[in-house]
């Protein structure tokens, strides 16, 4: 009687081209009676280069094809001024928001670790003491990778919920925290790379053993690995003539050829190892492709999500500098590989019948080098400031060395400093004394713009001070100290012994510019200027996809690029 009742409604909902509410209950409920709606793709392809400023996309195209980025900007939509809302520039924010929509005021990731007051102690932003390793090597290491941690919804809880489960979703990324925030509490599967082998894994918050697809993935990377050994990195051959000739070496001891070495082998001199080596993305690639066939995603129209985190952009950019000639090959290997991987999508899926969006957790600031040659003055400091020189710092303007006390920081973790209260009580200091002074003080330290006490960022920010509406944006009560100090433009946190160092996790456009582009099912293609920001991304793959936005998404649809009407 039910499936009766739901076959008339089943067939409305797909003359119309509605949203998969409807059709998934009904496959959920009566799936044998129950027609199946084409309202929407079959594959969402969500897809993130690590630390890849928006400019890069153009400065490398000449060393791009037609299948792969440019495919992507000549058959969907670019989004030219999309930036990051929030300060804390990092991996693990950038992952957070990307699928939830969500600052981290709201999804609780704040950066990819911090001293939280709570455990008191510093915890990453994917670790999970109560779950392990899975492997298909065994080897089981003490504590692995969970949700645990983020607070928001994503795109991925929505769809499995809103399909009843016969919408799959599986994750992967060489990082843990890269493949377990965006992927929900609920995924088919998470994938990250074990550093110790190079290999796949995922914890048993997940699945208590690796399907049979994923460990004969993982033996196919082992092989290419073993196949490896004994190779260096060197530029391609298909590069088009003067592609180098704009890129900067900044340590000439640190140049092409790269030998590789394989994990468990040592990294000396100009080698790299497979964490920063092109290998990590195709093997990437090849993984998701296994997981394509393996989890049957886009087989048919109940809408799938995959997910895929690309990190070696962001060792080589950290390595080499997002100037170099290393970051300059890696983009067109990139370009190629994801050409390949459309052309797959176009005959596994079928072309139209999926859609690929394309962004980026955060950009990239310059290296000290090219800083010092080209725009920063003598007496600018540029480049790394060390964290225990800050700590140095806090200890002298509280008047610490004074009385004989040193360590009044427990913890400096992106800026977000935690005070140690016994240590603050000999200077005679609560935590709110003792950040104001700190706040205050930040101004004249060459290295250091403004510091904003946790009751500021509390209370919220506003257009007349950006940088401090950007880091209330970003602001956690139990997970970003009492009070947070905000770097000068081309100054970060830590520091390198190569000089062709670089990072990000400032709240300067260099970090928060990063690209959007969509291409495929429902997508109307143009170049579009309109500032928009990452929160925008969630609620838009979830209309895409004909679902409701994440509970907590803060972003709007962007129905200009888009050729449906929202659910």
């Amino acid at each position: 009687m039910l499936a009766a009742l739901l076959a008339p409604l089943a067939a409305h909902a797909q003359d119309e081209g509605g949203p998969v509410l409807l059709g998934g209950f009904a496959r959920g409920i009566a799936a044998q009676a129950a027609p199946t709606p084409k309202g929407g793709p079959r594959l969402l392809v969500a897809l993130l280069f690590d630390q890849y400023r928006d400019d890069l996309l153009d400065r490398f195209r000449p060393a791009f094809g037609p299948d792969g980025f440019v495919r992507l900007e000549r058959e969907g939509a670019r989004f030219s001024d999309c930036t990051i809302p929030y300060a804390a520039t990092v991996t693990g924010p950038g992952h957070a928001t990307w699928l939830s929509g969500a600052p981290p005021s709201v999804h609780g990731i704040v950066g990819n670790g911090w001293y939280d007051a709570v455990e008191r102690r510093e915890v990453g932003c994917a670790d999970d003491r109560l779950t392990s390793a899975v492997s298909m090597h065994g080897g089981e290491k003490d504590e692995s990778s969970s949700p645990r941690w983020m607070r928001a919804q994503t795109v991925a809880d929505v769809l499995r919920l809103t399909t009843r489960g016969t919408g799959r979703v599986v994750a992967m990324s060489d990082k843990a925290r890269g493949a377990v925030l965006p992927a929900g509490r609920k995924p088919n599967g998470a994938y990250w790379v074990d550093d110790r082998n190079g290999l796949m894994e995922t914890s048993r918050y997940y699945m208590d053993e690796l399907p049979a697809w994923a460990v004969a993935a993982d033996s196919a990377r082992a092989l290419a690995i073993e196949r490896a050994r004994g190779s260096a990195w060197t530029p391609r051959a298909t590069l088009p003539a003067g592609a180098l000739a704009g890129v900067l070496v900044v340590d000439p001891d640190d140049t092409f050829p790269h030998p590789f070495a394989a994990p468990g082998e040592k990294v000396t001199g100009r080698a790299v190892d497979f964490a920063h080596h092109p290998l990590s993305m195709t093997s990437m690639f090849e993984f998701a492709k296994a997981a394509v066939e393996g989890e049957g995603l886009g087989a048919d129209d109940a809408p799938d999500l995959l997910v895929i985190s690309i990190s070696v952009t962001d060792r080589v950019g950290h390595a080499f500098g997002p100037e170099s000639s290393e970051a300059l090959d890696l983009a067109s290997r990139a370009d190629s590989a994801l050409g390949a991987f459309l052309t797959y999508l176009d005959k596994r899926v079928g072309k139209g019948r999926y859609t690929v969006t394309l962004t980026a957790d955060h950009g990239v600031g310059p290296t000290e080098s090219a800083e010092r040659s080209f725009a920063a003055a003598p007496f600018d400091s540029v480049g790394g400031v060390r964290e225990d020189s800050l700590g140095t710092w806090v200890d002298r303007v509280l008047g610490a060395p004074v009385k004989g006390v040193t360590g009044c920081a427990l913890s400096i973790a992106t800026g977000a400093i935690t005070f140690d209260a016994a240590k603050l009580a000999k200077l005679g200091l609560d935590r709110r004394q003792a950040a104001r002074i700190v706040a205050d003080s930040a101004y004249a330290n060459p290295w250091l713009a403004a510091g904003y006490t946790s009751d500021e960022l509390r209370e919220g920010g506003s257009d007349a001070d950006p940088i401090r509406a950007r880091l209330a944006r970003g602001y956690f009560p139990g997970r970003c100290g009492d009070v947070t100090i905000v770097p000068r433009v081309d100054v970060i946190y830590g520091a390198s012994s190569r000089r062709g160092v670089a990072s990000h996790g400032s709240p300067y456009r260099y970090d928060r510019h990063v690209p959007f582009l969509m291409s495929g099912f429902g997508v109307r293609p143009g170049t579009y200027a309109e500032p928009i920001s990452t929160l925008d991304i969630a609620p838009t793959v979830s209309a895409v996809l004909g679902i409701e936005a994440p509970a907590q998404s803060e972003g709007r649809v962007l129905d200009e690029a888009l050729t449906r009407s929202r659910p």
